[in-house]
């Protein structure tokens, strides 16, 4: 619960890879190589002196919802191959509020192989009007990372195809 009796906006989804959590931990941690499979992805600029571990910076500007968006991304807890966080304040970028956090959960799928991904997500922080259409489109937002994960699962098998 957040600070006036609110409660923050959760979210989660799963992904399944055909590859070992190593190769979609790196992928999933790899900054310089998003423009590889990430949809709609426009730009990425990493912001501090390390591209990976804690307190790795970068921005990420996509097309979204018919117009570019650039959020500040942080990485807050960095354990290869299992788990990872991001955290994005959204007064730093074009949501404009919110404090947005995304925990990864990796581990191996022992019956094909691969890996199954769980990422939770939470928006608190928001003035009552954006925590109102937050909760009508997280399921917007949900599908949206979805895809993402699916596009990086695809691009994962085609190079194990090669």
């Amino acid at each position: 619960m957040i600070g006036g009796g609110r409660m923050a906006i959760e979210f989660n989804v799963e992904v399944q890879f055909e590859a070992p959590p190593e190769k979609v931990f790196e992928a999933l941690t790899n900054v310089n190589s998003f423009n590889e499979w990430m949809p709609n992805l426009k730009e990425i600029k990493i912001l501090s002196e390390s591209a990976t571990g804690v307190g790795t910076i970068f921005e990420e500007t996509r097309r979204m919802f018919f117009r570019d968006a650039t959020e500040r991304f942080r990485v807050t807890m960095y354990e290869p191959p299992e788990m990872f966080e991001l955290t994005v304040d959204g007064s730093e970028g074009s949501s404009g509020s919110g404090q947005y956090t995304f925990f990864y959960h990796l581990e191996e799928d022992k019956d094909n192989g691969g890996t199954s991904m769980s990422m939770h997500g939470e928006i608190a922080g928001l003035n009552k009007v954006m925590e109102f259409l937050g909760r009508l489109t997280v399921g917007f937002m949900a599908r949206g990372i979805r895809k993402d994960y699916r596009a990086l699962a695809n691009h994962l098998a085609a190079q194990a195809g090669e």
